[in-house]
């Protein structure tokens, strides 16, 4: 029953978030298009070198992430951030970008904890969906908020995005 409340809940919260439109931009380019130093994924292991070519000749903007309160924005654009540094994924600004990524976020109080529900729209500049990425994470606070979400587990999402980001580009020689 609580995998089937769960589902239902993603599947409810991804069809309500798609319908919405973001306008704040994530600003992700902080540290310059293509500053990165390695070629390794979130485990240390070596990419194939067209998984890293793929991955190399991608040049994503964040759009919007609808749903975060100001306070989440910081902690996801260092995960965001970083990680793509790790990986060699170049971060542009939205008129050098090929692909166009949007979140949408939400919180829902479950058996004593709470749970972040994301989805991310990837899109070609024209506004085609190519794929969607999606995912969940429970964390124990009670309230069912924003308020029980630390700034960690923000971070880890957005370095959790950059890894199936990445993996979708090698697989998809995008």
């Amino acid at each position: 029953m609580r995998r089937l409340r769960t589902t239902a809940c993603l599947i409810l919260s991804g069809l309500v978030l798609a319908a919405c439109s973001g306008s704040d931009a994530i600003d992700l380019s902080q540290n310059g298009p293509g500053q990165s130093s390695s070629q390794t994924g979130a485990t240390g292991a070596s990419m194939s070198r067209e998984a890293a070519a793929a991955i190399a000749s991608a040049r994503v903007h964040f759009a919007a992430a609808v749903g975060t309160p100001a306070e989440a924005l910081q902690p996801l654009q260092d995960g965001l951030n970083e990680r793509a540094r790790e990986i060699g994924l170049s971060i542009e600004t939205a008129e050098n970008a090929t692909l166009v990524v949007n979140g949408y976020f939400s919180t829902v109080a479950e058996d004593g904890g709470t749970l972040i529900i994301y989805v991310w729209d990837v899109t070609d500049k024209a506004g085609n969906r190519l794929h969607r990425l999606q995912g969940q994470h429970r964390v124990s606070n009670t309230s069912g908020g924003w308020e029980a979400v630390d700034p960690a587990t923000i971070k880890r999402i957005g370095e959790r995005t950059i890894d199936e980001l990445a993996g979708w580009l090698s697989r998809s020689k995008a």
